[in-house]
């Protein structure tokens, strides 16, 4: 796993978050059965959203830009870098972001019910390098 930062939400950063996934019990844990693919953005940056596709294992098989296959994805997140720095930070609590600040696409029953999961993905945000004013 590089140490470099990479802007937040940018291919580079996607693909390092990925890496960190897949070594993140509880995200692994917290997203088995679901087969999803969510896609983020920073609202704030000039830069396309990317997204992530999390497999029934748990484990995240893809990470990068907005796949061209047709898939809707099952989850939409997209905030400014500041919302997602204190989330990563632990500032401001999952579910508080989710259901404010963040703006949330999807079946919010559905990712409260694997709280654990969405909880673990957002944590991460902080476990990887990231150069949060780029």
């Amino acid at each position: 796993m590089s140490e470099q930062e990479h802007p937040l939400l940018s291919l580079e950063w996607i693909q390092n978050y990925r890496e960190v996934w897949n070594t993140n019990d509880k995200a692994i844990q917290g997203t088995k059965g679901m087969d999803i693919l969510v896609q983020m953005e920073a609202v704030d940056r000039e830069r396309p959203p990317v997204q992530i596709h999390i497999d029934l294992d748990g484990h995240a098989d893809y990470a990068g830009l907005v796949r061209e296959d047709g898939r809707e994805p099952d989850f939409a997140l997209a905030a400014p870098s500041e919302t997602w720095a204190k989330v990563a930070r632990k500032e401001m609590g999952v579910r508080r972001a989710v259901m404010g600040p963040i703006k949330f696409k999807g079946s919010l029953a559905k990712a409260l019910k694997h709280f654990s999961g969405l909880e673990a993905a957002l944590h991460q945000f902080a476990d990887v390098p990231t150069d949060w004013d780029s």
